[in-house]
């Protein structure tokens, strides 16, 4: 007992000590009138400073202070754990006019703010909303796990019931009409327009394809009408000139999907219709350069060089015979193969012939 420190008729708080009782615990008088045996430990710490009014005082003037919708009126039973902790609880009445039980903690934190009116308002906002095809009429009975249900229309015409999340992620977007219209395609037609129409999505909503650029990049989409219904595609491409060897064209190439700018084209269609196509005027008509090899019955490849490589005017690249000019070359009176000569002359092959195709005179190309 060296350490013994009497604490004998001290005051500590609403405490005043009466006597030591034994085992470090000391009897105690409160200024409410109660008395109460106390660890020695807790009264020099100062942990304890009443026999529990001072913390029911505390507790009390709660009553009447106000979190969200809900005013506290009186205290409730405390809640034990199962593990025995203890968890003050008070009633409170909402502005709705219901009461409730809530923890103190859950008041204070701001985790309870109403009766649950106020999610019930927040879910109620839905109604009438539109997810994919859906929209949403009324709340249908909730889930096994309780989770909030809606009653929802299709714009097929069925009805369905669908959870709230899975309307909000995205998850559900109509009554499963979407799903049969992907499933049902019975046929090698339908299956290839089905590629295409898969593929047109691709190209405009998918940034990591390697078309994204050229069509979603710049800002091309496809209409409602097709986008989430494959049924609508397959039935104007069939009722507006389909073939198997055909593939769809937009008529304003800047322009989006849809049935007043597609069309079925075929390929040389295509080729004509792009931004990169080059058009010629010859003989006061213009037309794609493909368009005028079709006419003309001249190699594409061959013409389109002259043009964009040598810058040849229209008329000499139309009308210059195609062969090649550097096979057997006239200089100095003689006809000898280009690479004769240049051997002879110890000039460089390359070099000369690619002077002579952008058309350098012979004399020129040699002597320069």
């Amino acid at each position: 007992m060296n350490n013994f420190i009497d604490l004998t008729g001290e005051k500590i708080g609403k405490l005043t000590v009466l006597e030591y009782v034994g085992d470090a615990k000391w009897l105690c008088k409160c200024e409410c009138g109660n008395t109460k045996v106390i660890d020695g430990k807790h009264l020099r710490s100062g942990e304890t400073k009443s026999c529990g009014c001072l913390i029911e005082e505390k507790a009390n003037k709660i009553i009447g202070q106000r979190f969200g919708k809900l005013t506290v009126i009186e205290r409730a039973e405390d809640y034990i754990s199962p593990k025995g902790y203890k968890k003050s609880q008070w009633k409170c009445v909402c502005d709705c006019g219901s009461t409730i039980i809530v923890a103190i903690n859950c008041l204070k934190n701001g985790h309870t703010k109403s009766c649950g009116c106020i999610s019930k308002d927040k879910v109620n906002e839905i109604i009438g909303q539109k997810f994919g095809r859906l929209t949403v009429i009324e709340r249908a009975e909730n889930g096994k796990n309780g989770e909030p249900r809606w009653l929802c229309k299709c714009d097929c015409g069925n009805e369905t019931i669908a959870r709230g999340s899975f309307l909000k992620n995205g998850r559900v977007k109509s009554c499963g009409c979407i799903a049969r219209e992907k499933i049902v395609i019975t046929n090698d037609k339908e299956k290839r327009l089905h590629r295409i129409w898969s593929a047109i999505k691709t190209r405009c909503y998918n940034k990591n394809a390697k078309s994204y650029k050229n069509y979603g990049g710049r800002g091309i989409k496809i209409c409602d009408e097709w986008l989430d219904n494959f049924t609508n595609f397959s039935k104007w491409s069939l009722q507006n000139g389909y073939k198997d060897y055909l593939s769809i064209d937009r008529i304003d190439v800047n322009g989006n999907y849809e049935p007043s700018n597609c069309k079925w084209s075929t390929d040389k269609e295509q080729a004509n219709n792009k931004r990169n196509t080059l058009y010629i005027t010859y003989n006061n008509k213009t037309q794609s350069l493909r368009q005028w090899c079709d006419e003309l019955n001249l190699k594409y490849k061959t013409i389109a060089n002259r043009i964009k490589r040598y810058n040849w005017t229209p008329e000499r690249a139309f009308t210059t015979p195609i062969q090649d000019p550097v096979k057997r070359i006239e200089y100095r009176g003689k006809i000898k193969p280009l690479k004769q000569w240049c051997e002879e002359l110890n000039m460089s092959y390359p070099k000369i012939a690619n002077r002579i195709r952008r058309g350098w005179t012979v004399e020129d190309s040699f002597e320069k």
